[in-house]
Formats: structure tokens, sequence, C-alpha cells
């Protein structure tokens, strides 16, 4: 089965069903949420929508290990956000997506569960960025092929830090709480980490915008540019304060990369973006050498410590 390559969904349920299980106790340990059964109240709203539903996956003790320690890397200001907001930690099987972040409740009581696809189990990172880069192309009847070299750590580490990223930016407002389509929202209503990047919630400012980014997208339907323009997107994103390809789709998603990244440098990660033409490199691109990605590194020191002021 193809697997679309998205991992985030920010979906706002205000039912009974979700509002009648917001209760959990915010004292236990975050290691505690992970496995079980995929809350009930995920299926019946994604029922509500005609979507179908998930099946549970358990993991197996070393499956349990590699998320546990995925945990242990977060943030102290993830750590502390995830703490009182995120109830559960659940796997799926054959699933479309490789991760959605489900968001209940109204105000400050909200709460997230967060489901992976296992996959990201079996996955380093450089496999799992690899897997979701390739996704936009077509590379029919071409010699051309994309690598990323994300590093050795396990995907799991990659992706719940950029879950949890949500987490506090759902918290905080460290991206606008305005969201718009079409048209620019008053400069007073933008963040330190949106001005002057950011038009809308899903369009990138002038000196930034380039078209060829919305010609490639990451839904399950997902439309797809010929590899031999895999060196033009590359070379776009470089123009940008953006960190990848993915961080174009939105101003939370751009936050969530960001985020991540300066994260997995700490951890002594690399991030290199390599395009062969058979034994050949044709080009590379390195996103944390950028810098107007690195100019924003600085916004978000906050991340360094658990103060949720």
């Amino acid at each position: 089965m193809r697997i679309a390559v998205a991992f985030f969904a920010a979906l706002l349920f205000c039912s009974p069903i979700a509002t009648a299980q917001q209760s959990f106790d915010t004292t236990t340990p975050l290691v505690s949420r992970i496995g079980g059964e995929i809350p009930a109240w995920v299926n019946k709203a994604n029922e509500s929508m005609g979507r179908p539903e998930l099946k549970t996956y358990t993991p197996t003790p070393a499956e349990m290990k590699k998320a546990e320690a995925a945990l242990a890397l977060l943030t102290p200001l993830q750590k502390s956000v995830a703490q009182k907001h995120l109830r559960s930690f659940t796997f799926t099987d054959a699933a479309d997506f490789n991760g959605q972040a489900l968001r209940s409740g109204q105000g400050d009581d909200f709460k997230v569960d967060i489901i992976f696809n296992r996959i990201i189990l079996s996955e380093t990172t450089s496999d799992f960025l690899t897997r979701k880069e390739r996704q936009l192309f077509d590379a029919s009847g071409s010699t051309i092929e994309l690598t990323v070299d994300g590093g050795k750590l396990d995907a799991i580490d990659y992706v719940i830090l950029h879950e949890a990223t949500h987490l506090v930016d759902y918290t905080l407002g460290i991206t606008p709480r305005t969201m718009t389509m079409k048209g620019e929202i008053a400069e007073d209503a933008h963040t330190d980490f949106t001005r002057g990047i950011w038009q809308t919630a899903f369009t990138l400012a002038a000196p930034y915008e380039d078209r060829i980014f919305r010609r490639v997208n990451f839904a399950p339907d997902r439309k797809t540019i010929p590899i031999s323009e895999a060196k033009s997107l590359y070379e776009a994103l470089g123009r940008t304060p953006l960190i990848s390809i993915y961080a174009t789709r939105m101003w939370g998603e751009d936050l969530a990369e960001t985020v991540a990244w300066r994260q997995m440098e700490k951890l002594g990660q690399p991030y290199r973006v390599e395009i062969r033409d058979g034994s050949k490199v044709v080009y590379t691109f390195a996103p944390l050498k950028n810098p107007l990605v690195r100019a924003r590194f600085g916004l978000l020191a906050r991340f360094d410590s658990a103060d949720l002021q």
C-alpha cells in the first residue's frame, strides 16, 4: 500500500464524545501513556467523517523501548507541555499516514492523542526522510535518485520532536492564532516567528513564495513533479528561511520542522539532501547551513527551558 507522507494532522474536535473523555491524570509519567488501544473517540470522529477505522498495533518490547527513548529526547519545554496535555501515544497498522496529533477539548484544557503508523518504528530518520521526500517526485524512466541523510537515530525520535512542537504551539501560540487561506493577516497578529516570512497560514511572503512549492504536496492524492526538477525545488527552498519542503505547507509545520531540526542538530545528527544521476552526485543541499534558517534558531531558545510562561 502506498503510504501517505503527511505526519501531522491537527484536528479540533469539540464533540460530546471528545469532551467526555477529557479527564486523565496529568501526574502520570509520560512513558506510561505509550501503547494501549487507539482512543474510541478518535474512531467515532473518523466514522463521522467517512474515514476508515484505525486498527491498534501493539508494539513489541523492543519497539516500546524505542518509543520511551524518543520521549526522553524532547526539549524541556516540550516535556513540560506534554506532561499536561499529551493523553495517549498509540500505534496503528496499515494507515495512510505516518502520524496524527488529534486534539480534543477547548481552551487551556485541551488534550492530544498522538497516533503513529508502526512503519516509523522500523525506520531510521534517514529512511523516513528519504521515503517522504521521494514521494514528491515522478522518477519513472529517470536515472536520477534522491536520498536524505538525516542521521542514524530512529525515525520516531525525529517525528516525536515534530509532533510535540505542535502541542507547544497550541499552548503558547508561537505561530498566530489567526488562520486564513486568503489575504494577509494584520501585522499585529503575527508573531516573531512568522512576521515577514508568512503572508497567510498557508502562503509564504512575497520574497520567499515560489510556485514550485505549490506543485508538490504530502497528501494521499499528492501532486508530483518530474524528478528532473528536484534541484530547482531545493534551490527555491534554499532562498527561504524554511528548513524543509514540508515546512512550506503552513506556518505550524514550519515551526515544528525548525524546532525538530534545531534539536536534532544538538543530538549530533546531520541533514543533507543529495541528488545523484547514476553514480554521479549532481547536487547537495544542507539546510542546517542556510544562514536564513540559522537566524531563526535564536527565536526558539524558550524550548530549552521547562518554564511555560
